[in-house]
């Protein structure tokens, strides 16, 4: 039950009941990180965010669950400040999040994506990393300010 807003989670619950997918839906309330983490290594593959190019910490600690993901990201952003793109099964379009959902029955891409996902997380968001970049970009502003 996480979205933008109660309107949001009301369009949504509608298209599923629409679709007639009730059944196979499980809602769950909003959860601590220990148990949304629980969720994340009882899943096959997470889905998130397909249309910004970005995404947050939800996608990235399924990834270090081991979990792949499906989601778009934006190589010039995430090369700008980690150096690579993460390894997900890019999709934008309704057409390819259906594409990624078939690769996915294969138990070999869910590996592959899964580990590669996790090492990724653990090379490139580790926290020491990503403070050191934080202070830099700090720097950067203030002297840019100063001038």
């Amino acid at each position: 039950e996480w979205g933008v807003g109660q309107h949001d989670m009301a369009f949504v619950r509608s298209l599923v009941s629409t679709l007639e997918l009730d059944e196979h839906i499980r809602w769950l309330p909003l959860l601590c990180k220990q148990h949304l983490i629980e969720y994340f290594r009882l899943a096959d593959a997470v889905f998130d965010q397909f249309g910004v190019g970005a995404f947050g910490t939800l996608a990235l600690e399924a990834m270090a669950t081991g979990k792949p993901l499906v989601g778009y990201a934006e190589p010039r952003y995430w090369n700008q400040h980690h150096g690579s793109t993460p390894p997900i099964l890019q999709a934008r379009t309704e057409d390819e999040i259906y594409e990624r959902m078939i690769d996915l029955e294969d138990s070999a891409v869910r590996r592959k994506f899964g580990s590669a996902g996790r090492k990724w997380v653990v090379e490139t968001c580790e926290m020491k990393k990503v403070a050191a970049h934080q202070l830099r970009i700090y720097r950067e502003v203030l002297e840019e300010s100063n001038r």
